[in-house]
């Protein structure tokens, strides 16, 4: 489902106004949370979890500091996919305002199966060649909370450059 291409001073389309509030600071920060980090250290993906906030946050900055927290993300996906399936996994992942999900939805970001971007392949001795996958790569999908689909994001096929030619030494001078 493709979305109608905008002309150069087309109005964009009204969204609801929780989602015009939520996403309306000039800067947002989206950081992922240490959920699960112990599931991780046995070999397990956990489910990834982010807090926004307004405004530009450093890493490392204390989240206590007055700074209002906008929404939340938590990853929606069976425990046995992230496990098997982890880069390849479907998942949704609604964004609702305020912390911890307390509030109500205002976005939702859908993946669907996928291939890897690459495939390695043995090469001998040393290092795998890399193939790229030029078919279903991963999409990334955002609805708003009423289900109508707001855009898209597709990694594209990067056939071209990962199979020039490399140097196992590459000579800092690109035209030696």
């Amino acid at each position: 489902m493709a979305l109608p291409y905008k002309k150069l001073g087309e109005q964009p389309p009204t969204y609801p106004q929780e989602m015009q509030r939520v996403l309306s600071p000039p800067a947002i920060s989206v950081q992922q949370t240490r959920r699960g980090w112990c599931q991780e250290c046995f070999g397990c993906e956990a489910k990834s979890e982010y807090k926004v906030y307004a405004g530009h946050l450093e890493e490392g900055q204390a989240r206590d500091e007055q700074i209002p927290q906008l929404g939340h993300l938590l990853e929606e996906s069976p425990c046995l996919l992230r496990c098997c399936c982890s880069a390849s996994r479907p998942f949704t992942m609604p964004f609702t305002a305020g912390a911890e999900g307390q509030g109500a939805k205002v976005l939702e970001f859908r993946k669907g199966w996928n291939l890897p971007i690459c495939c390695l392949l043995p090469a001998g001795e040393g290092d795998p060649f890399q193939c790229p996958c030029c078919c279903c790569l991963p999409t990334l999908e955002t609805y708003a909370a009423d289900g109508s689909l707001v855009g898209s994001a597709s990694y594209l096929c990067d056939a071209s450059p990962a199979l020039r030619p490399r140097s196992p030494n590459p000579s800092p001078n690109p035209n030696p």
